[in-house]
């Protein structure tokens, strides 16, 4: 059965604890979403402060946290309010989760990413992963994390590398195919999957492409950056490349002449 009404579900997305990526990139990246599908709208409602410290670990107190100080921190003209919540955190969740979720809010974290499973890059796995969670908490939808590497965004990744195998692939299983289709019906389920699949990202030699975009006004490669913050070698690096080694002698004979002309 399709329930599908013509207003969208208002999604709410909250950064728990300061970013360590671009947030600026992240917002243009995820608010692609409101013109690729018509079951959600993507907001980034303004915020008095931080709802974290950045030192929680435990995941029942975030929820009870976030519940608590969400009515002070969020400022909104959304007479109707928010269907769901997702709050981004940079710290470790307790059992290594990726995510968690409780009625209609979701945490999920950003935490060592680039260390162990870049690339693809945080943004890529975050969007995928506030997909799939928006999915898990749509109470029509009966989904569960089933236990097998499908490859299926919905695959629980009891080995936390298995879900690089997901975001790859951009899949979802048959079997979550037939629960999402029964309840939203098949054109929603397709804008899913093309969300899932990454091919709208495009690519940086492409003008008007996302990621074309994310280069040009954010400085940010999605096939080779991370898409956190780059370390002052990263930035010189880049320079380096996109400059040319003509770049890099001038720079030297410019700090040779300047060493000779003080002495």
């Amino acid at each position: 059965m399709n329930t599908r009404t013509e207003k969208r579900i208002k999604v709410a997305v909250v950064f728990g604890s300061e970013p360590d990526f671009d947030e600026w990139a992240f917002k243009y990246f995820i608010l692609q979403l409101n013109k690729l599908q018509s079951l959600y709208e993507f907001s980034f409602p303004l915020i008095k402060q931080l709802p974290f410290t950045g030192t929680e670990d435990n995941n029942d107190r975030l929820f009870e946290t976030f519940s608590n100080i969400k009515p002070d921190i969020i400022v909104s003209d959304n007479r109707t309010g928010y269907d769901y919540f997702i709050v981004i955190v940079s710290f470790p969740l307790r059992q290594n989760l990726f995510c968690d979720f409780k009625d209609n809010v979701a945490i999920i974290t950003a935490a060592a990413w680039d260390k162990y499973f870049a690339p693809p890059s945080v943004f890529e796995y975050l969007l995928q992963t506030v997909i799939a969670s928006l999915l898990f908490m749509y109470p029509e939808i009966d989904l569960s994390a089933h236990d097998e590497t499908y490859g299926c965004v919905f695959d629980y990744t009891r080995s936390k590398n298995d879900i690089r195998v997901g975001l790859g692939l951009g899949y979802i299983c048959d079997d979550c195919k037939e629960i999402i289709t029964k309840t939203v019906g098949n054109d929603i389920f397709q804008e899913i999957a093309d969300i899932i699949s990454l091919k709208w990202i495009g690519n940086i030699n492409t003008y008007d492409t996302v990621a074309y975009t994310l280069k040009r006004y954010y400085r940010f490669d999605i096939d080779r950056d991370s898409g956190f913050h780059k370390t002052y070698w990263e930035k010189a690096k880049e320079m380096f490349i996109e400059k040319g080694i003509s770049t890099l002698i001038g720079m030297i004979l410019g700090a040779l002449g300047a060493l000779f002309t003080k002495k």
